[in-house]
């Protein structure tokens, strides 16, 4: 792909102005992974993504991508369906296939806007797909709402484990707790 930068590590080029008007950003900024083969297509989405406030971390190939999630999660994949080697659809398939990996969300990218195309990323795992040219202002909502979505799963998860485990701790008061509010409904 002849770019040479150093691939998945975070950017550090002329995108670390930062939008202004950024106001749902949370501490630490949400992490994402760009993998395309096109430099250019790289650098793009870099500069748009970077003024957002997320942290970037490149990869030119699926291969560099896969190495990236396994070497350090991140909190969302924008990926590409059209690259030598290994496409978008088998890098998706892999990183939803990983226990470790399976619950990054992933948008999917592609020239391509056939319905073919997008119900095979669909159905590889991508939880959402946008079609190139790519709209700054689409780009944007659809990666923070990924973000968000992902963020109220995570939290929810760990409000219904703190439950779990707060009733697991006492079964006898929750079991009685139980009974009592279906007899509350029965009167």
């Amino acid at each position: 792909s002849g770019d040479h930068r150093d691939s998945a590590v975070p950017s550090s080029g002329p995108n670390m102005n930062r939008n202004p008007a950024i106001a749902d950003m949370t501490d630490p900024p949400a992490s994402i992974l760009i993998v395309d083969d096109e430099p250019d297509n790289l650098e793009l989405l870099e500069v748009i993504l970077a003024w957002e406030g997320f942290v970037i971390l490149t990869a030119a190939s699926g291969e560099e991508a896969l190495a990236s999630v396994a070497q350090k999660p991140v909190d969302l994949v924008l990926l590409d369906i059209m690259m030598p080697d290994m496409n978008g659809y088998e890098v998706v398939a892999k990183i939803k296939g990983n226990l470790a990996t399976k619950n990054i969300p992933v948008l999917m990218i592609s020239a391509l806007v056939d319905v073919n195309t997008r119900t095979l990323a669909l159905t590889a795992g991508a939880d959402d797909f946008l079609a190139k040219p790519l709209e700054r202002a689409e780009l944007v909502l659809r990666v923070r709402n990924l973000l968000r979505k992902t963020r109220a799963a995570i939290d929810g998860g760990q409000v219904l484990e703190g439950e779990v485990g707060s009733r697991a701790a006492d079964p006898v008061e929750s079991e009685s707790e139980g009974l009592l509010g279906m007899m509350s409904t029965l009167t």
